[in-house]
């Protein structure tokens, strides 16, 4: 085990007891109580057949009229009002009867009283100043809402929903990257402090914005995306952006390809061999053409910013800003822009993002741009503290080899880049690589992969938890170091040693001394593609690749980069195999190794005992009172042998849904549940207990085979 680090939640473990406000043996009392009046009802009635026969006999019709009128009350349940003292065992059985119905009724106050007052549970979650500040930044609307429920003491169930939600998160949780958790790394005592990031994706929004401002588009660079030959063919490999509508944080990119003959020898005079250029020089050189102008150019992708020069140096961005007038009065989006954080400010920085935009002349490109950024977050947020961390658990990469399996693609596709380079001579890696993207299937007929790439180790990193009986709970599996790598930028400031020990534990992966290069795809679409704070030189996509090169030793593939050899790393959030295109081929090769999700799942699923709750049982839960509903959800889950305190995550064929806490002995839980559980099927998972740590803790452990 080599670098082991853990998340906290923001509260207590035990904190989740001030939701749990239901008696544990409500519901045993409950059917104690049914059972008894139910021995005592039906004892009444087998005394009230043999008197009725009794009296029948005997002509008795007053006796026999008063106990069928009992009998019709009690099959009709209502309330028994007459005097039965002259039938002495009836009496009897009717007074226990009404002792525990009135138990009964008891129970029954005593539980909607504790769903009417079940708001009051959120008090010590909404006074807690760490909490409040994580909603404020978070989610400002829903802070909002929430200092009116404080003023007005009233909560809708949409509202309390999203409360409910955020609260099961900081306390049963481990969240990165957010308001409400803690990342702890091994080293001497440091209170916790604060990390904040400006999130890529404004930087790229506004280079967006200021591509379609007369002002400024001009004096933005530019880049278009490599040339491509194929069979004597010339065409353009572009992308083209897309925002998408349904509250993503992320920029969706697709590749497209431009084949223009007119079009690809514009390029080669404009660019020539220049990686990129200012809109000015591309204005001017194309005042006389025939065919294009800047405007056509930009709206069409095929030319677009060069996102890399202003993310790596936001000092490249801030000195066009400083020279336009429409920016004099932008103080705070130009902190912002110089990564002086104040999340205090993020309504002021917005809005003067949505100024900018005021200046875009075209309606729908303006309307896109505020859209999207209305539900994008402004800044990433981490807490960190330094800490002693337990190491005690003895976990191999061995011991995970059901589920580390070897990527036959890999091997597939760094085959296929030898064969189509001895095929056509002269061809660089990237058209290499479109050239197997394209004819794929003709290649898979005839092509046994027996080529790999270099000689690197398997390694991964494992996010884990610990239950009380000293059981390992798989919750994710990654191949590479992604999450780690977002963490260096900290590291490098407060525990250079462990830093350093990152880079060490890299080059351990392969068995050369090549330098080793990251590398860095998409950068300006996702805060989680942001370049890694390493000391490892970065090659970027598509751009680089162009100088990238190979030799085959030993069956074995070796990067070269403008000749030198290297070794080929990739370190983004963002597992590799969520890539399409041409950039995915690259990936795929670069990882040997790869996570069978489907066995990691299977694991999962059985260590935590997993059920499927079908909707189908739950379609009129909603009309039920809330004492009817409580009665119903444990004798559901007492019949189906459903464990009280457990995870639930909406079942979908398309996204990943994230698991929300809920507990049957908690008003709050069953509020909700009542409202989602006719709505759509979902997935049980046992919350197993880890009751000896103070938070909820997640641990994260980088292995290396062989160490």
């Amino acid at each position: 085990m080599l670098l082991y680090f853990r998340r906290e939640s923001l509260f207590n473990n035990s904190d989740k007891e001030k939701l749990i406000d239901i008696d544990t043996d409500y519901f045993k009392k409950i059917k104690e109580f049914e059972d008894k009046l139910d021995a005592i009802t039906n004892g009444l009635l087998t005394v009230l057949h043999v008197e009725m026969q009794s009296f029948y006999e005997i002509n008795n019709k007053i006796a026999l009229k008063q106990l069928m009128k009992l009998k019709r009350s009690m099959t009709q349940n209502k309330k028994i009002k007459q005097d039965f003292s002259s039938f002495k065992e009836i009496d009897i059985l009717l007074r226990q009867r009404q002792i525990y119905t009135e138990k009964l009724d008891s129970l029954t106050n005593q539980i909607e009283e504790i769903f009417q007052k079940r708001l009051n549970n959120y008090d010590f979650f909404i006074n807690n100043p760490l909490f409040v500040r994580a909603l404020n930044y978070t989610n400002r609307d829903f802070f909002e809402e929430l200092n009116k429920y404080r003023n007005k003491g009233s909560l809708s169930i949409r509202k309390e929903k999203s409360l409910y939600n955020y609260i099961q998160r900081a306390t049963v949780k481990c969240s990165p990257l957010s308001y409400f958790g803690t990342t702890v790394f091994e080293g001497d005592g440091l209170d916790k402090i604060d990390s904040f990031k400006n999130n890529n994706i404004y930087i790229a929004i506004l280079l967006f914005a200021l591509s379609s401002i007369g002002s400024t588009k001009y004096k933005l660079k530019y880049r278009f995306g490599p040339l491509i030959e194929d069979r004597g063919r010339m065409f353009i490999l572009h992308e083209k952006y897309f925002l998408p509508s349904q509250q993503k944080t992320w920029i969706l990119k697709r590749e497209d390809r431009a084949y223009h003959n007119s079009l690809t020898r514009l390029f080669k005079t404009i660019f020539n061999n220049n990686e990129s250029v200012y809109g000015e020089y591309i204005k001017d050189t194309l005042k006389d053409d025939p065919f294009f102008d800047f405007d056509f150019l930009v709206s069409s992708e095929l030319i677009y910013i060069d996102f890399n020069y202003y993310l790596a140096n936001s000092r490249n961005l801030l000195n066009l800003l400083y020279n336009d007038r429409m920016f004099s009065d932008k103080k705070h989006l130009i902190y912002y822009l110089k990564g002086e954080v104040n999340p205090d400010l993020e309504q002021d920085i917005k809005k003067e993002f949505y100024e900018v935009f005021n200046f875009i002349d075209n309606v729908s490109i303006k309307k896109r741009l505020k859209d999207f950024i209305a539900s994008v977050p402004l800044f990433y947020h981490n807490s960190y503290s330094l800490d002693n961390i337990d190491k005690e658990c003895n976990i191999k990469v061995e011991d995970f080899k059901d589920i580390i399996e070897e990527n036959t693609l890999s091997k597939f596709y760094t085959t296929c880049m030898v064969q189509v380079s001895e095929k056509f001579e002269g061809t660089n890696v990237l058209e290499i690589l479109n050239y197997i993207n394209d004819h794929f299937k003709e290649l898979s007929a005839y092509i046994e992969p027996s080529i790999v790439y270099s000689n690197i180790r398997k390694n991964l990193l494992l996010f884990f938890q610990k239950t009380n009986d000293g059981m390992i709970l798989e919750n994710n599996v990654n191949i590479g170091v992604g999450v780690l790598s977002r963490e260096l930028s900290y590291l490098k400031s407060y525990n250079f040693d462990i830093f350093q020990e990152y880079h060490k534990n890299i080059k351990k992966l392969f068995n050369n001394e090549s330098d080793i290069y990251e590398l860095v795809i998409d950068s300006e679409s996702s805060n989680n593609l942001r370049e890694s704070s390493s000391n490892f030189p970065k090659l970027y996509w598509p751009y680089d690749i162009k100088d990238l090169s190979f030799y085959v030793e030993e069956n074995r593939l070796q990067f070269l980069f403008k000749g030198k050899p290297i070794n080929l790393i990739y370190t983004g959030a963002v597992p590799y195999h969520l890539f399409f295109g041409t950039k995915r081929l690259l990936l795929e090769i670069i990882h040997p190794y790869k996570v069978n999700y489907e066995r990691m799942k299977k694991s999962k699923d059985e260590k935590r005992k997993k059920k499927i709750l079908s909707r189908k049982h739950f379609q009129n839960v909603k009309n039920k009172t809330n004492f009817e509903f409580y009665q119903f959800i444990h004798n559901f889950f007492e019949e189906n042998k459903l464990p009280k305190e457990f995870f639930l995550t909406k079942r979908s064929s398309f996204r990943n849904n994230k698991p929300v806490w809920f507990s049957l002995d908690s008003s709050n839980s069953l509020t909700i549940l009542k409202t989602i559980l006719a709505q759509s099927d979902y997935d049980l998972h046992a919350a197993l207990p880890n009751s000896f740590e103070n938070k909820t803790t997640e641990y994260v452990a980088w292995l290396i085979e062989g160490d």
